[in-house]
Parts: C-alpha cells; structure tokens; sequence
C-alpha cells in the first residue's frame, strides 16, 4: 500500500513539473524611461558644485557654472572708446581695432623731457622715478607747477601733471628746487599728449562692466570673457537642468576643466518609470511584446502589480556564460516606486 501511494504521489510531481518549470524569475531594477545626459556648452573651467548622486533637480535649477577670465583696468582714467560688446570674439575685436577698450588718463597731458640745459651740478643729470620736479612755461615765468617722475633712463624722462590746462607742444624747464634757480635745473621737456591704455583680452566676451564715458579706477573689473568655442547667442555661465528629475553622480569634479560636448551627469525624468528585467536567453523566447508578467517589488513583497513587455534589447550581456538580455516593463504601481528599487519579475 506505501509502495503505491509513492508511486502516485511521483505521478502528481511529475505532471506538475512544467507548471513549477515555466514558474521562473527574473531580477528587475526600476529606471527612468527617458534620461538626459548634460554635457558642457563649451570649453572651460568647472567652479566648485556640491552635488551628488540621487540629488533632486528641479527644472531650470544651476547644476554647474563656468568659470570666467577677468580683464582689469590697468591704469584710473575715462572709458574712451569701448570696441568689445558681449558675445563678441575678443581676437576679432583686436585683429581690427588693436584693443579690446582704450583708457584715457584722467590728465590729459604730461611732459617728455631731456637732460639738456641741465644745471652743471652732476646730481642734475639723474633724477629719480617718485621725484616731484617743479616746471616753468618757456617764456612765461608765471605759468608753473610741480610734477612727478613717472619713467626714466640715462637719457629721457617723463612726468606726470596734476592738471590738464595745458597746449601740446609747448616748452618747459625743469627744476628740484621750487624756487626754479638755474643751479637745480634738472633740464627741459616738451608737453605731450599722455599715453592711453590699450586694454588686451582673450575668449569670448561673456560681460561688459563698464562703458564709454565710465570714470575707470586701476583694477576695476572691465570685461568676463569665456571660451571662444562658446557660441556667440549661449553666453551663460551657468548650466541648469532641462527638466526636473534625480541626478545621477557626476562624471566631472569641481575645479576640473572640461571640453565642448564633455558628459557632465546624468539627469533621471521621474515623470515615467518603468522596470528593466535581466533576462536568461533561454527564458527570452517566452517573452514577446505585449506580455503581461507579474512585479513583486522588495519594498512591497505583499503588493504584486502586473507589468507588460514594451521592449526587448537585442544586444546581450554575458555573466557566468550565460546570455541575459534586458527587457523593458512597463507598470502602473498603487505605492510610490523610487529609481534603483529591486524587482522580482515573474516570467509567462
């Protein structure tokens, strides 16, 4: 009597058999439907960012900003001419007009002078840069002042004036005693127009700081300028989220420089999910288009939610020699899913 209820109940597994075979599973990991990959607008410098992976993005948020070059008045005066408007590039602007902006001194005037009718004392055949001299109009004792030693060398020195009321090309003698004695002339000069500052740069123009007309102090910010392989209408520094969604970590590090079209991190739409399954070549035959399978989520074992197939990649991946081909699910959950959960999927 054992022998035959034995034998009965082999009968019964073995019809079962298929039923419990055709009962596989796959592993599943729920993924965004649609990612975007933010890549860098242009060449540049990454300022420091702060962000990491499963950060939270909404729409149009800074992500990363660019670094720019800054280019710095070198010497106070008027904004005479301004030749660089943003966007342009600053080669350009250079190759045609020979400066980017052109600095007026505030006077407009200085002296270039000589040693020559110099006091016969040799102290008087050197004077030193920092040194205030004191001037007198050829011609006309009553028109004088002081001025200082701006440059010179063994031949020639220049002076700079406190006031601008002064015609080009007139005559001056020059002494280190006020009282203009013979003995300290130190020799004589002629009134030039001062030198203007042509104002280099390179890249292209992000921000014009100031204008023509502006009163300039030395090491004021003048222009921001940024790669030049940035195009002309995309002058921002920052670079945002195209959409709200969860980040991925980022492929770059702050301070790094980074090249035009360089992937920068990954944005994750949450707006639609779906459940990537890693399945078994010899289980893909059982799946088609269409297929309704069975989704146990880790978070949720008691919440089963039905699935369909809505694609299958043709390019597998082999692990411990056997194929596994990922499988897209789409689903509709009753509890709130997030990106990286794990998915038990129950094949047809």
């Amino acid at each position: 009597m054992k022998m035959k209820r034995c034998i009965s109940l082999i009968i019964i597994l073995l019809t079962l058999l298929p039923a419990f075979a055709l009962a596989d599973t796959a592993n599943g990991t729920v993924e965004a439907q649609n990612t975007y990959d933010i890549t860098a607008p242009y060449s540049g410098t990454l300022l420091p960012f702060s962000i990491k992976a499963g950060d939270w993005a909404e729409r149009d948020a800074p992500l990363f900003a660019f670094d720019t070059a800054k280019v710095y008045a070198p010497q106070s005066g008027i904004l005479a001419a301004g030749f660089a408007k943003e966007g342009d590039n600053a080669q350009d602007v250079l190759t045609k007009y020979g400066s980017l902006c052109v600095i007026e001194e505030n006077i407009l005037h200085e002296i270039i002078a000589t040693y020559q009718g110099a006091g016969s004392d040799a102290k008087n055949k050197f004077v030193h840069v920092g040194e205030t001299l004191y001037y007198e109009l050829t011609g006309n004792k009553d028109d004088h002042g002081e001025c200082r030693v701006v440059a010179a060398n063994q031949q020639s020195y220049t002076l700079e004036l406190s006031d601008s009321t002064f015609e080009t090309g007139k005559q001056v003698k020059l002494y280190r005693d006020k009282k203009r004695d013979s003995k300290s002339c130190v020799g004589t000069g002629t009134i030039t127009r001062a030198k203007e500052a042509f104002v280099q740069g390179a890249g292209r123009i992000a921000k014009v700081h100031k204008n023509e007309g502006d009163t300039i102090e030395k090491g004021d910010l003048l222009y921001e300028t940024i790669s030049p392989d940035c195009a002309p209408n995309a002058l921002f520094t920052n670079i945002s989220a195209p959409m709200e969604g969860v980040l991925s970590a980022p492929m770059v590090i702050s301070g790094q420089q980074v090249y035009k079209g360089q992937a920068l991190i990954t944005l994750h739409d949450t707006s639609a999910l779906k459940v990537v399954a890693r399945v078994d070549e010899v289980d893909l035959p059982r799946l088609t288009l269409g297929n309704t399978v069975s989704l146990s989520f880790d978070a949720y074992p008691d919440q089963p939610v039905t699935g369909m197939v809505s694609a299958i990649r043709l390019l597998g991946v082999t692990r411990q020699n056997a194929a596994y081909y990922d499988v897209d699910i789409a689903y509709t959950a009753p509890f709130e899913t997030l990106i990286g959960m794990n998915v038990t999927v129950t094949l047809p």
